[in-house]
């Protein structure tokens, strides 16, 4: 799954094995290995770990 954030494309290869929150930035580990993902607000991050978590 491919999504855009702020202008950058993450994309998300399921299924997530783990998941680092520190401010605004999300880092996780999936199939591919590990990416992040630079976030503007709390609630950005709320709905980008549903995302990764429900998927």
């Amino acid at each position: 799954m491919t999504v855009t954030i702020n202008g950058a494309t993450v994309t998300i290869a399921y299924p997530v094995h783990s998941i680092s929150v520190h401010k605004n930035r999300v880092a996780f580990e999936d199939a591919q290995g590990g990416k992040h993902a630079e976030l503007n607000s709390a609630q950005q991050r709320r709905d980008f770990i549903d995302l990764l978590t429900h998927n």
